[in-house]
């Protein structure tokens, strides 16, 4: 598992959504990488699957986040999101539920059990109080 993995406070989260990829986004998190340095402080990145092999391969210090991962295990699945696949590719941890990609309750409890059998710290997005709870 990922027990030796801290987020320490404060720390800041950046997620580009879908508005940055390639050579855009991997000047951002070098950039981000350098002011992580700088003020000793950790930032999230979450970025398209798409991006996270080179992002994780070309920073140092800022940490990596998929923006989304199924519950899914490694076999059918055409479409979604494989946690086995956004670690190999360098990702530390996954977001789950933002706004924009909602889950069920159920899939997200689903989504977060596999995430820790694989070691992948979560991020989880709520609309309120009562569902956070």
């Amino acid at each position: 598992m990922y027990k030796d993995y801290k987020i320490t406070t404060p720390f800041f989260e950046y997620g580009p959504k879908c508005y940055m990829y390639g050579d855009t986004l991997l000047e951002i998190a070098k950039g981000l990488d350098k002011l992580s340095e700088k003020y000793d402080m950790d930032i999230i990145l979450d970025v398209p699957d798409t991006e996270i092999k080179n992002i994780a391969d070309n920073t140092k210090r800022i940490h990596v986040y998929a923006q989304h991962m199924d519950s899914i295990p490694v076999g059918k699945g055409m479409g979604r999101t494989l946690g086995e696949a956004v670690k190999a590719a360098g990702a530390v941890g996954v977001m789950l539920n933002h706004a924009e990609h909602k889950l069920t309750l159920e899939e997200i409890e689903k989504a977060i059990k596999r995430a820790d059998e694989l070691g992948l710290a979560t991020m989880v997005c709520a609309d309120s109080v009562e569902e956070v709870k």
